[in-house]
């Protein structure tokens, strides 16, 4: 119940900025039926056939990605295709996992353990089957590249989150926790220092979501020994909730912002942004401001989380909160040098003005206030949606 009311929150803030970031007449059609799809997907009985509505809302998302009478990109066909290829590995996994099993470290129980792995890693762009992520958001709008990739990915994990917790023997599986923990503190590490590095904010923006990813996955290692079908007993399910609505808020201002950008500008490389806050402003503020709320910056919406996330981590793992503290501090990195290019103004060249339409202007601010909100009362969210977060 928490999390439909936190999915239908987030596609309705989602779809009231479709207008302001010019993402197609495809997007708030494809988004409604997406978002029954995929809610339909946490229903199903057998939960084994929610796999099936997954991909029927992949190929639903095709319109909004690759609209008619525009070519189709190298990203969209990676995204369809890993999105297809994984739904196989799923599949056999439910097939040849019982629901009793006497030795978990069986061949066989392995061999399903690691299909049902590989199965996600294609489908939620786990490391190293990501590379679809990175190239579609460089390639088209911003927006709905995010859109997309937040309402399909976030409900994969809770397909999964459900797919575990209907198997006893599987849920109080410590190894399988250990392993989300690695791939969790891999994919923050990888994305935070290759952001720390990129030239181009579209690109930037997907390594910020391979970083969501990766603090998702830690979230959920927290689950160990077991993940119940209880949210208030599962510390893991309890942070993957929590995480959910500031990270889908930041990203939905960063791809807003991203996209008023790139309308007015011919690339998003760094090269072409210099000084673009004097024309920009409202963009630029709403952009830095979820880059930073990513990067758990204080006072922003991510910070508490990531807060109580690492101290967790750090206790169980030290190793694993080191790698993930330097990835976040590669994304941080990140944001530093993308509010150097777009605030440069040698020489005083670059009069002030505004050029952002006032929807556009009144969402930004409204999305800004909100990541500052939540980062200053995050209890607040949190008791509206019965989650406790230490």
């Amino acid at each position: 119940r928490p999390y439909l009311i936190l999915i239908y929150l987030i596609i309705a803030l989602w779809l009231g900025g479709a207008r302001a970031a010019r993402a197609g007449k495809f997007l708030v059609p494809a988004g409604l039926v997406i978002s029954g799809l995929l809610t339909a997907a946490l229903a199903v009985e057998p939960p084994l056939y929610a796999a099936l509505l997954i991909e029927m809302s992949a190929l639903v998302s095709i319109p909004v990605l690759a609209p008619p009478g525009k070519p189709v990109s190298r990203g969209v066909l990676r995204f369809i295709t890993f999105q297809t290829l994984g739904m196989p590995f799923i599949l056999s996994s439910g097939w040849f996992l019982p629901v009793v099993v006497v030795d978990p470290l069986s061949e066989p129980i392995v061999t399903a353990i690691v299909l049902l792995l590989l199965g996600f890693a294609f489908v939620a762009a786990i490391f190293p089957f990501h590379t679809w992520l990175i190239t579609l958001t460089g390639e088209i709008n911003p927006y709905a590249a995010a859109f997309i990739f937040f309402i399909v990915i976030s409900n994969i994990a809770l397909f999964g989150i459900n797919f575990i917790n209907r198997l006893e023997w599987l849920r109080n599986f410590s190894l399988l926790y250990s392993i989300l923990g690695m791939m969790g503190g891999l994919m923050v590490l990888t994305g935070g220092l290759w952001a720390a590095f990129q030239r181009h904010l579209g690109r930037m923006l997907g390594y910020a979501i391979q970083v969501m990813i990766g603090s998702s996955l830690l979230a959920l290692s927290l689950g160990a020994p077991g993940i119940s079908a209880n949210p208030s007993s599962s510390v893991g399910i309890e942070f993957f909730l929590a995480f959910f609505l500031p990270n889908g808020l930041a990203l939905a201002i960063w791809a807003l912002a991203l996209a008023i950008i790139r309308s007015h500008t011919q690339d998003l490389m760094f090269r072409s942004l210099r000084g673009l806050a004097h024309r920009l402003p409202f963009s630029s503020a709403g952009l830095l401001a979820a880059h930073f709320s990513l990067a758990s910056l204080p006072l922003l919406a991510g910070f508490p989380l990531y807060l109580s996330l690492f101290t967790r981590l750090s206790a169980s793992s030290f190793l694993v909160a080191l790698f993930s503290g330097l990835g976040v501090g590669g994304l941080m990195i990140g944001a530093l040098r993308t509010l150097t290019i777009l605030f440069s103004n040698p020489e005083g060249r670059i009069a002030w003005s505004i050029t952002e339409s006032r929807f556009q202007a009144a969402l930004l601010i409204l999305g800004v206030m909100l990541l500052f909100i939540m980062g200053l009362i995050p209890q607040t969210f949190h008791s509206l949606l019965n989650i406790s977060i230490p």
